[in-house]
């Protein structure tokens, strides 16, 4: 059994991720009600890519690899100032980005938040750090990513897991109140390439820190929810979220062409598994 698991490792990966998150957000669904924040089903579902990863980490490569994993989330030596910057700042940017060239095209309607409770986005991005996003990347850019650059390029890598991350968040879009449900899943599907070949750029460059993926995942979050990129927020509109589809692309256009599709940086991907 052993032996099969290690030679299936990614599929268990899959199936372990997939079954774990899917169960919960299945009977948020069922139940047609919506869920807070701190539902336990809708937390147990954020946490499936991690729990998953764990798992295989342990059973595939044992203390070793998870002491590995630990050090990635909490080291910060050797990592250049300048990342922390990228990680923060580049995803609010790329959406204030776009809806200046909204509003520039005669974009109107935008709800914004009163600037005086800009203090409550500090909060929200640990919340969201916290109970959503560490939820996940423990698997996605922790087991999954490094499994995969083993085997594929960096662009290669980033496509599969692009599009096995899609997937996996295919029932948010049939539980009532859920933001995915105001969002295209054309829309959701060329984000979700672009942003995880971007993610790839910045493990690789980080040499695999998992630290600068979990800011810079959880700014993406924080900043789409605060600013009005959803059509609630910007009368009904769907063009500033297509505007960042665009900027996601051309970004992630020219990482692939600035640095290869080998490896997305300069560095060589963090090998951790076998």
């Amino acid at each position: 059994m052993k032996k099969w698991i290690n030679k299936h490792i990614f599929i268990v990966y899959i199936m372990i991720a997939f079954g774990i998150s899917w169960v919960g957000w299945f009977i948020l669904i069922l139940s047609d009600t919506e869920s807070s924040f701190f539902n336990p089903w809708k937390l147990l579902a954020a946490f499936g890519p991690s729990i998953a990863g764990l798992i295989v980490i342990a059973l595939h490569s044992g203390k070793t690899s998870l002491i590995k994993i630990w050090h990635s989330l909490i080291n910060l030596r050797g990592i250049r100032w300048h990342w922390y910057l990228v990680s923060l700042i580049i995803p609010p940017a790329i959406m204030l980005a776009a809806l200046g060239i909204h509003i520039a095209m005669g974009g109107s309607g935008l709800s914004f938040n009163d600037p005086a409770e800009i203090y409550r986005v500090i909060p929200i991005f640990f919340l969201v750090l916290i109970f959503s996003v560490l939820g996940e990347e423990i698997g996605w850019r922790g087991f999954a990513l490094p499994w995969l650059q083993k085997r594929f390029t960096a662009l290669q890598s980033s496509l599969i897991l692009g599009l096995i991350w899609s997937v996996w968040h295919l029932p948010l879009f049939w539980i009532p109140g859920d933001f995915h449900q105001q969002l295209p899943l054309m829309w959701f599907l060329i984000q979700t390439v672009s942003i995880t070949i971007l993610y790839t750029w910045i493990f690789n460059a980080t040499k695999g820190s998992l630290l600068i993926i979990l800011l810079l995942h959880t700014a993406s979050n924080t900043a789409f929810g605060v600013l009005p990129m959803l059509p609630e927020a910007a009368s009904g509109s769907l063009r500033p979220a297509w505007i960042l589809n665009i900027l996601l692309v051309i970004a992630a256009s020219l990482v692939i062409i600035l640095n290869g599709s080998g490896t997305l940086a300069k560095h060589k991907p963090r090998q951790t598994f076998n």
